[in-house]
Protein backbone atom coordinates (compact mmCIF):
# COMPACT_ATOMS: atom_id res chain seq x y z
CA UNK A 1 0.00 0.00 0.00
CA UNK A 2 1.54 3.45 -0.97
CA UNK A 3 1.72 6.72 0.83
CA UNK A 4 -1.91 8.50 1.58
CA UNK A 5 -3.48 11.05 -0.91
CA UNK A 6 -3.21 14.31 -0.43
CA UNK A 7 -5.44 16.17 0.88
CA UNK A 8 -6.97 19.71 -0.46
CA UNK A 9 -5.87 21.00 3.06
CA UNK A 10 -2.51 19.53 3.39
CA UNK A 11 -1.92 21.40 -0.23
CA UNK A 12 -3.39 24.50 0.92
CA UNK A 13 -1.06 24.09 4.34
CA UNK A 14 2.20 23.48 1.94
CA UNK A 15 1.31 26.66 -0.46
CA UNK A 16 0.39 28.97 2.34
CA UNK A 17 3.94 28.06 3.88
CA UNK A 18 6.22 27.80 1.14
CA UNK A 19 9.56 29.59 1.93
CA UNK A 20 7.78 30.64 5.75
CA UNK A 21 8.46 27.36 7.58
CA UNK A 22 11.40 24.68 6.98
CA UNK A 23 10.50 21.48 5.43
CA UNK A 24 11.19 19.69 9.11
CA UNK A 25 8.62 22.02 10.70
CA UNK A 26 6.44 21.33 7.79
CA UNK A 27 6.60 17.57 7.96
CA UNK A 28 5.86 17.63 11.59
CA UNK A 29 2.78 19.69 11.10
CA UNK A 30 1.86 17.54 8.24
CA UNK A 31 2.58 14.34 9.39
CA UNK A 32 4.48 13.71 6.16
CA UNK A 33 8.24 13.00 5.67
CA UNK A 34 10.55 15.86 4.29
CA UNK A 35 11.48 13.34 1.47
CA UNK A 36 7.44 12.98 0.52
CA UNK A 37 7.20 17.05 0.97
CA UNK A 38 10.11 17.65 -1.40
CA UNK A 39 8.76 15.31 -4.07
CA UNK A 40 5.45 16.37 -3.99
CA UNK A 41 6.78 20.47 -4.51
CA UNK A 42 8.77 18.89 -6.93
CA UNK A 43 5.92 16.61 -9.35
CA UNK A 44 3.86 19.83 -9.19
CA UNK A 45 6.56 22.63 -9.95
CA UNK A 46 5.91 24.71 -6.76
CA UNK A 47 8.24 27.11 -5.73
CA UNK A 48 11.21 25.59 -3.55
CA UNK A 49 11.63 26.65 -0.02
CA UNK A 50 13.84 29.45 1.34
CA UNK A 51 16.28 28.15 4.07
CA UNK A 52 18.70 31.78 4.10
CA UNK A 53 16.06 33.94 5.93
CA UNK A 54 13.14 34.24 8.54
CA UNK A 55 10.11 36.25 9.26
CA UNK A 56 9.42 38.35 12.49
CA UNK A 57 8.28 35.94 14.28
CA UNK A 58 10.97 32.93 13.45
CA UNK A 59 13.87 34.90 14.38
CA UNK A 60 12.30 36.16 17.61
CA UNK A 61 12.10 32.63 18.53
CA UNK A 62 15.74 31.98 17.01
CA UNK A 63 16.82 34.84 18.97
CA UNK A 64 14.91 34.68 21.89
CA UNK A 65 13.48 38.26 21.86
CA UNK A 66 10.05 39.37 21.20
CA UNK A 67 8.17 40.45 17.86
CA UNK A 68 8.17 44.11 19.03
CA UNK A 69 11.95 44.11 19.67
CA UNK A 70 12.90 42.86 16.70
CA UNK A 71 10.24 45.84 15.07
CA UNK A 72 12.23 48.78 17.02
CA UNK A 73 15.90 46.94 15.99
CA UNK A 74 14.44 46.99 12.16
CA UNK A 75 13.06 50.48 12.40
CA UNK A 76 15.95 51.83 13.76
CA UNK A 77 17.65 50.91 10.66
CA UNK A 78 19.84 48.35 12.81
CA UNK A 79 18.32 45.31 11.05
CA UNK A 80 17.80 45.45 7.39
CA UNK A 81 14.86 43.42 6.00
CA UNK A 82 12.68 43.70 3.34
CA UNK A 83 8.82 42.49 2.38
CA UNK A 84 8.46 39.51 0.60
CA UNK A 85 6.77 39.14 -2.59
CA UNK A 86 3.77 36.55 -2.05
CA UNK A 87 1.18 36.95 0.87
CA UNK A 88 0.79 34.92 3.81
CA UNK A 89 -2.36 33.02 4.78
CA UNK A 90 -3.24 36.07 6.52
CA UNK A 91 -3.22 38.07 3.34
CA UNK A 92 -0.30 40.04 4.41
CA UNK A 93 2.98 39.98 3.06
CA UNK A 94 6.24 38.96 5.58
CA UNK A 95 9.20 40.40 6.37
CA UNK A 96 12.32 39.01 5.21
CA UNK A 97 15.52 38.96 6.99
CA UNK A 98 18.02 37.47 5.09
CA UNK A 99 21.03 35.20 6.87
CA UNK A 100 23.76 37.16 6.28
CA UNK A 101 21.79 40.59 6.92
CA UNK A 102 20.99 38.91 10.81
CA UNK A 103 24.70 37.91 10.76
CA UNK A 104 25.88 41.68 10.25
CA UNK A 105 23.12 42.68 12.62
CA UNK A 106 24.77 40.30 15.78
CA UNK A 107 28.05 41.63 14.89
CA UNK A 108 27.15 45.14 14.71
CA UNK A 109 24.92 45.19 18.04
CA UNK A 110 26.23 42.05 20.02
CA UNK A 111 26.43 44.19 22.99
CA UNK A 112 21.79 44.40 23.35
CA UNK A 113 23.02 40.49 23.13
CA UNK A 114 25.06 40.05 25.76
CA UNK A 115 23.92 37.80 29.08
CA UNK A 116 21.27 36.87 26.70
CA UNK A 117 20.77 33.02 26.22
CA UNK A 118 19.92 32.56 22.34
CA UNK A 119 18.01 29.52 21.06
CA UNK A 120 19.73 29.78 18.14
CA UNK A 121 23.30 27.70 18.99
CA UNK A 122 24.76 29.32 15.28
CA UNK A 123 23.48 32.97 16.07
CA UNK A 124 24.52 32.61 19.45
CA UNK A 125 28.55 31.17 18.18
CA UNK A 126 28.15 34.68 16.33
CA UNK A 127 27.58 36.91 19.50
CA UNK A 128 30.04 35.28 21.26
CA UNK A 129 32.45 35.51 19.01
CA UNK A 130 32.31 39.07 18.97
CA UNK A 131 32.36 38.77 22.79
CA UNK A 132 35.80 37.51 22.49
CA UNK A 133 34.42 34.20 23.59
Amino acid sequence: MGAPRWTEKEREILNDYAGLMSYEDLSRKLGRSVSALQQFRCRRKMPTFFDNFYTYSLLAKELGVQRATLRKYYNRGWLIGKRATWTSMFGKRPMMFLHENIVQFLQDKYTLFDGRKIPNIYFRNVVKEMNGG
